[in-house]
């Protein structure tokens, strides 16, 4: 069964320890123990961009598409590649993730990211839903 409600979606992330906080409401469905993400935004420069953020256990998917478009996946314990469209060109993107979390209430996210084959970068993105009245 299938539950659709509206959230208060707090993402909390940091690459190599500089850290950006964003708040964006987003649709989030449940599917067994699987769940969905969706919200909009504008990004400067390059326009609007929808998220699809798919969560399950040991697994994450983030889609972005408009101005930017990618699909990425994040395996637990495993190294991902994908391709990063923007208006400005197109990045190999390679990910080992090394740790993913769920609990209700809360994702977390830690894996080393390179892009172009340049420098390892480390990240950790942490989410925090709540129904958007009990904020």
């Amino acid at each position: 069964m299938t539950s659709k409600k509206q959230v208060l979606l707090c993402i909390d992330a940091s690459i190599n320890g500089e850290r950006t906080k964003q708040e964006v409401i987003a649709s989030h469905s449940t599917n067994g123990s699987i769940d969905v993400f969706i919200y909009e935004e504008d990004v400067e420069a390059f326009g609007r961009v929808r998220h699809f953020i798919t969560v399950q256990e040991g697994k994450v998917n983030m889609k972005r598409t408009g101005g930017i478009t990618m699909n990425q996946q994040f395996l637990l314990g495993r190294k991902t590649e994908s391709i990063y469209h923007h208006p400005y060109g197109n990045f190999h993107l390679e990910m080992d993730t090394g740790r993913i979390d769920i609990e209700p209430g809360r994702i977390v996210l830690e894996y080393n990211s390179v892009i172009d084959g340049a420098e390892k970068q480390e990240h950790r993105v942490e989410m925090v839903y709540m129904k958007e009245n009990d904020k």
